[in-house]
């Protein structure tokens, strides 16, 4: 059984487990996109909460960005994983100079490892809630590969 959770930002619809409760095995599944967010995760810098996270994102041209979680000691200035991947997606030239740029996400995957600490799951579904309300958002878990 997988872990991830699925919903159309808005309807507020989750199918499916917690990270937690059905963490599964970190690389490759298959699934392109939530692949690329857990190896984000793997390479994100979390040394004060021991939790991992990335978000992908995937535009309609099917550009993928992608970035971890970047912590800082004094944790409000901690980069969340949801801001990484849009300032990733920025730089990486897939916004384009039109005020909607963000309307382009189609499909968001935020990989939460399975471990205690906090969940950026909250935090990225507001954010594009607010810039990119048609994005499918799925929350997926995963294991360490180091246990």
């Amino acid at each position: 059984p997988g872990c991830d959770r699925v919903s159309r930002l808005g309807d507020g619809a989750a199918l499916g487990g917690t990270p937690e409760e059905a963490a599964e095995r970190p690389l490759p599944t298959g699934d392109a996109l939530r692949d690329r967010a857990v190896a984000e995760a793997l390479r994100a810098y979390a040394p004060y909460t021991l939790r991992r996270s990335a978000v992908a994102l995937r535009l309609r041209d099917g550009r993928t960005f992608a970035a971890g979680v970047f912590e800082s000691v004094a944790f409000n200035p901690t980069i969340q994983p949801v801001v990484a991947a849009l300032a990733a997606l920025i730089a990486g030239g897939g916004a384009e100079p039109i005020a909607a740029w963000a309307a382009h996400i189609r499909e968001a995957v935020l990989a939460e490892e399975a471990a205690a600490g906090p969940s950026y799951e909250a935090h990225t579904r507001a954010v594009l809630a607010a810039l990119a309300p048609d994005a499918t958002v799925r929350v997926v878990g995963f294991a360490s590969p180091t246990g």
